[in-house]
């Protein structure tokens, strides 16, 4: 019995006689013996002939003498018109020259008058026997088509095997996608198609499964004749003959090393959540911590002379701040991403700066092959270069006797289609590749995994923390490596699409107190960030107010403006516990005075406000920890946008 069985449409009989009594009485006799069969008559062949190009009836019964046409010629057109037409002929003693005729045309049945009904019901039910099995044939004819169709035109790999395992049968789509082809497979055990994988069962365990008539799944990696791995959902399950007995067993492999790598990606976006709040948290916490020891530090260097002794450790302090504040900051990146604070730059400028800082005190040489045409990508910074030199510093360790790490960069357009999981549109590929000991394949999906680490002491926090950068800003970031040929990490960022024209900014470590003079209040929760902020800001020769939360800072900015003294700046702690922080008192001052120039600062460097600080209402960000030189920057660029502002305290 087959699995698939269409619907079988009755039969029907033509039956041709030109005797109206006899043609009548047996019609009669024939409706009686088979209700299910539809019945058409005719009176003469012509008008048989048209009934059969009508409806095709599946058997054909006629006498042959007839006036218009006889039974012979219209067998013959029948037949013309379909060659294995059924027609089983009537005929006389009489009629032994037209039965010879009907013969040589192809008429394979007769019947002899006087008609014996019996005889004619066995004959009829005999030639309707023989239809439906030449119909059941042509089915599974069919049904074998188009199994074999289906087969050789699945997208997924096919095999069948013996009830010992041993393969009969693969399809197209195998040995496409395996390299091996059919005369390579035929023959051999179902447990030659499974590497021997540690993620995978043991082939005895499956085979015990499918031997007691049971299905069975799995997914694992697989290697195709070229030796190149890859991931497979597998099934394989036993077919049964009609005795119940396992007579084959089919198995149906499908390629989804694209499924797991997205799904990799997903587990990694988890991992990276889950650590969000507490990350978030701690990173608060001791920015506001690092901005009084970095602030202090920066504050007592500006207090002593260039030759003392006392400077060399205060800049040996300052440098272990900055590298405390980077790994806060790399913390934040890969637990919470935030949103990045974008500017337009250059791929060349960033490369450079990651290089000059990997690269110091290494035997590493870096070699830089960017042309000019390179375009511009619109992205953060600080993020970005973070994100390089994390690259930078693993192709350094991973080149302890020295080598060279060589950076690329190249404009493509990723169409529709294409497989890197990121937009469609303009991107600027940077590929850094060293010379190192190269990533074993088991390490490569696992390297961008937070606290993954084969270097004794490593956090496993920098690619961890690239990944989220890069993925952050829209972009992909893939690594190709094999043990003894190097490492290649390659960054795809969308690109502006025009080459970049501005000048790269660069950070002034001096202080310029050019504009100073000026009334200034500082809001923040933080005592240590109130007094050292203050602190610096005076010695820049600017008047400082301090507060503690929103509700203060407004009445202080009301009572300012009142006695016609407005503040230059106000500075802003953008979370305060327990009271009103930053973003909620920015409108409040906004609505006295919509030309305040506020500042929102934060140790939440990945909050959306300070990305989109102009949305509200902020002219400036300083992100925790900051120093001297940095609010002298930020001081001078609020001083000039405010002319001939003056206050009093």
């Amino acid at each position: 019995m087959l699995p698939f069985q269409p619907s079988t449409p009755s039969m029907s009989l033509l039956y041709v006689e030109d005797e109206s009594i006899i043609r009548e009485t047996t019609a009669s006799s024939l409706r009686m013996r088979f209700p299910s069969l539809g019945l058409y008559s005719a009176e003469n062949g012509e008008h048989g002939l048209q009934l059969y190009r009508k409806h095709r009836p599946d058997l054909v019964l006629t006498d042959i003498n007839m006036p218009a046409m006889n039974g012979i010629v219209m067998a013959q057109e029948m037949l013309a018109i379909d060659p294995s037409a059924h027609i089983i002929v009537i005929s006389g003693h009489s009629d032994l020259l037209y039965l010879q005729d009907a013969i040589r045309v192809g008429v394979k049945r007769y019947l002899l008058k006087p008609l014996d009904l019996q005889l004619l019901f066995e004959t009829i039910s005999e030639s309707l026997s023989r239809l439906g099995m030449e119909r059941q044939v042509r089915r599974q004819e069919q049904y074998i088509k188009m199994l074999s169709q289906a087969m050789e035109q699945n997208s997924t790999m096919v095999a069948i095997a013996d009830s010992k395992g041993d393969i009969e049968y693969v399809n197209g789509k195998f040995s496409e996608f395996t390299g091996y082809s059919s005369k390579e497979i035929l023959g051999r055990n179902l447990r030659h198609l499974h590497a021997d994988d540690a993620a995978f069962a043991g082939f005895d365990e499956i085979w015990n499964r499918i031997s007691a008539g049971k299905e069975w799944r799995g997914e694992s990696t697989n290697r195709k004749k070229n030796g190149q791995t890859y991931w497979e959902a597998a099934s394989i399950a036993p077919l049964f003959d009609s005795e119940g007995c396992i007579s084959h067993f089919v198995t149906i492999r499908e390629d989804i090393t694209k499924k797991r790598k997205r799904q990799d990606e997903m587990d990694r976006i988890q991992k990276l959540e889950s650590l969000g709040v507490l990350a978030g948290g701690i990173a608060h916490d001791f920015n506001n911590i690092l901005t009084g020891i970095l602030g202090n530090i920066s504050f007592a260097r500006n207090l002593v002379n260039e030759t003392d002794q006392l400077k060399v450790l205060l800049d040996e302090a300052e440098r272990a701040s900055y590298r405390a504040a980077q790994l806060t900051r790399q913390l934040l990146t890969f637990a919470r991403g935030g949103k990045p604070v974008k500017k337009q730059v250059s791929v060349r400028h960033l490369v450079d700066e990651a290089l000059s800082l990997a690269l110091s005190g290494s035997s590493v040489q870096g070699v830089v092959r960017i042309s000019q045409s390179i375009h511009a990508i619109e992205v953060d910074a600080g993020q970005i270069q973070q994100a390089f030199n994390n690259i930078l510093i693993n192709a350094v360790q991973a080149m302890a006797e020295g080598g060279t790490v060589t950076v690329e960069a190249e404009n493509v357009r990723l169409d529709q289609g294409h497989e890197l999981g990121v937009e469609p549109g303009s991107y600027v590929r940077i590929s850094f590749a060293d010379e190192g000991r190269g990533i074993p394949a088991r390490n490569q999906k696992k390297i961008f995994d937070p606290y993954f680490s084969t270097k004794p002491g490593g956090s496993g926090l920098g690619l961890a923390s690239t990944h989220s950068i890069i993925t952050k800003h829209g972009g992909h970031i893939g690594v190709e490596s094999s043990p003894g040929s190097g490492t290649n990490f390659i960054c795809h960022l969308p690109s502006t699409g025009e080459v970049f024209s501005g000048s790269a900014d660069t950070p002034k470590d001096g202080i310029n107190p050019d504009g100073a003079g000026g009334a200034v209040l500082v809001m923040d929760d933080e005592s240590v960030v109130r007094q050292v902020t203050g602190n610096m800001l005076q010695s820049l020769g600017y008047r400082v107010t301090t507060c503690i939360n929103g509700e203060q800072a407004i009445d202080c900015f009301k009572r300012a403006k009142e006695t016609a003294a407005p503040y230059l700046a106000v500075i802003m702690d953008l979370t305060v516990i327990g009271g009103m922080g930053g973003k909620e008192a920015a409108q409040h001052i906004l609505a006295l005075d919509p030309r305040a120039q506020l500042v929102v600062s934060s140790g939440y460097f990945d909050d959306p406000v300070l990305a989109d600080y102009k949305e509200y209402g902020f002219c400036a960000v300083m992100p925790k920890p900051y120093k001297v030189s940095d609010l002298a920057e930020l001081m001078n660029s609020l001083s000039r946008s405010r002319p001939g502002t003056t206050a009093q305290p």
